[in-house]
């Protein structure tokens, strides 16, 4: 017998036809009936012919669709790719097939077609990751950035072993002030990587934006990476911030034996000593400062404001004339000397047995009033406040008609104020 199926590839269905006729003609009867697995496999021949023709359609169109998006025409892409959903082509090539159908509909300023090609695509491979992105960026074009949020939300939830997916939703997270939510994706960032100190970074940031403290985790941070000099400057900072002194002068001493010559961190050496009430150290700290930037004439007003706190009024006074000397335009340094001589006058009228204002305390006072007045025109605010009381401190018109000759302090307590009153 014939095995037809192997006949039907060869000589196609006319040809069995044919062949039954010359048969039947030739010898004068009809041939036996074809069997059901006969039948059904010509009608499996038949249809996979037909499906290799419609497959061989659906690759043409894919590839003319794709040399059109290549060049830029995205009105040849766009007809090509459609021939391939109204051909059927959808099941075999969605794949592709949606991406560059909703892109060429992009390209042509054309956002809802898109959004349709990659929602559908989305209906027949809901896990497909290039889709849910194409469809963020739609979002994103539109400036919503809820539903981009949304998308990647997705995006990580489909492929949570990828490091990036949580960056991107980070960064997200951070730029939309979402700080609650970033901080949970930062940790699960350094659980993923410890060894991301970008991430680890990023936190302390987020913690500060949201009003916490962060200063666990830069202390960690530090012990993390001990020969990090910023980090370790980062978290005496922190210290400095909270009024612990103590504690934050040894950190920034420790940055200071790595870096000599770090100005910052020797300037809030002098700063928490100062508050610590520690005015000679504080003065050692700014003296290094002044060796190692010696033009800095602001350094001036600190150093001598120290010295007046540590009770060191005359050495307090000469640094004030430096930085009159160096800044004659600038008022702080005619406050600083103002109260250095106010603290002078305070000092020698204790240090007497009566504790009385004699006229040479009065006329100490009036200098620390002229120098006061100065200031305040030049233009330094603190110095009008405390103008007002030393202006009752100084003569008044009775301790002048008493004493019309006197204009310069007098005895050994101020023996080293060579100023003398100016009065019109």
């Amino acid at each position: 017998m014939i095995n037809v199926k192997i006949y039907f590839r060869k000589f196609g269905l006319f040809g069995v036809i044919m062949t039954a006729f010359v048969y039947a003609v030739l010898t004068g009867c009809a041939p036996p009936p074809a069997t059901d697995g006969e039948i059904s496999a010509i009608e499996k021949a038949r249809l996979d012919s037909i499906a290799k023709v419609e497959d061989r359609r659906c690759k043409i169109w894919l590839s003319t669709g794709f040399e059109y998006y290549k060049n830029g025409d995205f009105v040849g892409s766009v007809r090509n790719y459609n021939n391939m959903v109204d051909g059927g082509c959808a099941e075999n090539y969605g794949d592709k097939l949606w991406i560059y159908l909703g892109n060429s509909y992009r390209e042509l300023d054309n956002a809802d077609s898109a959004m349709w090609a990659f929602e559908k695509g989305l209906s027949q491979a809901p896990d497909n990751i290039p889709l849910h992105e194409n469809v963020a960026f739609l979002f994103q074009m539109e400036g919503d950035n809820n539903k981009v949020i949304e998308r990647y939300e997705t995006i990580a939830s489909l492929d949570p072993a990828n490091i990036e997916r949580w960056r991107k939703l980070h960064d997200l997270y951070f730029r939309n002030a979402f700080y609650e939510k970033d901080l949970n994706i930062l940790q699960k960032i350094v659980e993923m990587d410890p060894g991301d100190i970008m991430a680890k970074n990023d936190m302390v940031t987020v913690i500060k934006l949201m009003g916490g403290d962060a200063t666990e985790l830069l202390e960690q941070r530090v012990k993390d990476n001990p020969d990090n000099t910023e980090f370790l400057l980062e978290y005496a900072n922190a210290i400095f911030e909270t009024g612990d002194y103590e504690k934050a002068v040894g950190l920034y001493e420790q940055v200071t034996a790595a870096e000599p010559k770090h100005m910052l961190a020797l300037d809030r050496i002098a700063s928490s000593y100062k508050n610590l009430d520690r005015p000679k150290d504080a003065l050692k700290a700014l003296k290094t400062i002044l060796k190692i930037r010696g033009d800095d004439k602001n350094l001036l007003y600190d150093i001598a404001e120290i010295y007046k706190i540590g009770g060191q009024i005359k050495t307090a006074y000469s640094w004030a004339n430096k930085t009159i000397a160096a800044k004659p335009k600038d008022g702080r340094g005619y406050y600083i000397r103002g109260l250095v001589l106010e603290e002078a006058a305070n000092f020698c009228q204790n240090e007497r047995e009566a504790k009385v204002a004699s006229i040479f305390d009065k006329l100490v006072y009036e200098l620390a009033l002229d120098d006061l007045n100065v200031s305040a025109r030049l233009g330094y605010g603190e110095a009008k406040s405390r103008i007002e009381y030393l202006t009752l401190l100084a003569p008044n018109k009775s301790d002048l008609f008493m004493h019309p000759d006197k204009f310069a302090p007098e005895g050994d307590c101020y023996k080293w104020i060579k100023r003398k009153v100016k009065r019109k």
